[in-house]
């Protein structure tokens, strides 16, 4: 999905790391996924998961799993998280359940991921970032109706939300991703 915690690498040359550097990132990254994985630990068997340091640590290590893609070692904690971040409600709520959405995306479990998206929207409405998820979610998924309405959204929150002074993502993806789904729904005149 569009709306990724973390972020992801480039490859060499292109963005200007070359091989050397990105090998020296990677080797920092595990000495940092290694760090918060031993401070975690600590936390849970000190503090418990329901607190707010441990999950706050946690949320730092999961963004490095996401960076290292060890969709596993999520997979294996989430859900545990997500129903502490649930009983908290508020940001934890939305931050516990947007990170199991966005892993079992990853892990192509888009049926699971599309409810817990439209969890996310039922508690803070729509939002481009949100909908584009969802609109890629049912692309994947072949729904390609709900993913022309998502992207559509998209493109709607987009406006509404650059009106308003805040940052948007990128449009033109938004609207590539709408072209291909309208193609393949035979819409040319709407791609």
């Amino acid at each position: 999905p569009a709306a990724a915690p973390g972020g992801g690498g480039g490859g060499g040359g292109e963005d200007g790391q070359g091989d050397g550097e990105i090998e020296e990132l990677v080797e920092l990254q595990l000495v940092e996924e290694a760090r918060l994985e031993k401070l975690f630990d600590e936390q849970r068997r000190e503090r418990g998961l329901d607190d707010e340091v441990t999950l706050k640590t946690f949320f730092k290590l999961f963004d490095m799993w996401i960076q290292l893609y060890r969709l596993n070692k999520c997979a294996e904690v989430l859900p545990e998280i997500v129903e502490i971040c649930r009983r908290r409600g508020g940001t934890f709520h939305i931050q516990g359940v947007q990170a199991l959405a966005f892993t079992l995306w990853k892990q192509s479990k888009f049926r699971d991921a599309a409810a817990l998206f439209h969890e996310i929207e039922d508690i803070v409405g729509s939002s481009s970032a949100l909908c584009e998820n969802m609109g890629h979610t049912y692309s994947s998924l072949g729904d390609f109706e709900q993913a022309s309405k998502y992207f559509s959204r998209a493109i709607s929150c987009m406006d509404h939300e650059e009106a308003q002074g805040k940052k948007v993502g990128d449009k033109a993806g938004v609207l590539l991703g709408l072209g291909l789904i309208e193609d393949r729904q035979g819409h040319f005149h709407k791609a």
